[in-house]
């Protein structure tokens, strides 16, 4: 709850109801949906970092997709060197796997990465795992890491929803007329 203090952002309680852990769908139900004012996009984190995001929104309820779900994909920052990355979730034990990472860049394991505020749909800085292990593709011109969540994935029974995030920036609408 100090995120809201800290950040100056709202938050919201939920708890988790449901939870959807297979090889194809890595996702949760939580317990407000739009009778609360739920909205699709919303960030999802726990008290260790940033879990998901809501993708189906019901009267009472809401569906959230969490990070290591196959089809979640989260801009990242390597907080010791401030390299960008792309964090995607994948089928191999709740890991994120961060593919095609030029061979040059310096990330290590134990790196701590941080959502890099890219896209609009996660705030800056909010801790997403840390780097496992680092190996070098097929190819020899590119690295592959995988990282552990930071999020208590498996554990967390309460979770905030953050509100007031600026909208993912895109072409301008038409003029007002």
């Amino acid at each position: 709850l100090a995120t809201q203090h800290t950040l100056g952002m709202k938050v919201q309680l939920a708890h988790l109801i449901d939870i959807d852990l297979g090889a194809f769908r890595n996702r949760v139900v939580l317990s407000v949906g739009s009778h609360e004012g739920v909205q699709v996009g919303q960030v999802v984190i726990d008290a260790h970092g940033i879990m998901g995001q809501v993708i189906e929104v019901l009267p009472t309820t809401c569906v959230a997709m969490l990070i290591t779900d196959p089809a979640h994909a989260v801009p990242v920052t390597d907080e010791r060197t401030g390299v960008r990355a792309v964090a995607y979730g994948s089928r191999m034990d709740g890991q994120l796997s961060l593919p095609n990472i030029p061979v040059s860049v310096d990330m290590r394991a134990g790196d701590t990465l941080v959502t890099s505020g890219l896209g609009g749909r996660f705030p800056q800085g909010f801790p997403v795992g840390t780097v496992r292990s680092i190996e070098t593709d097929a190819s020899g011109m590119y690295l592959h890491a995988w990282a552990t969540p930071a999020a208590e994935l498996q554990r967390s029974g309460d979770v905030l929803l953050l509100r007031d995030l600026a909208q993912p920036a895109g072409a301008p609408g038409p003029p007002p007329s």
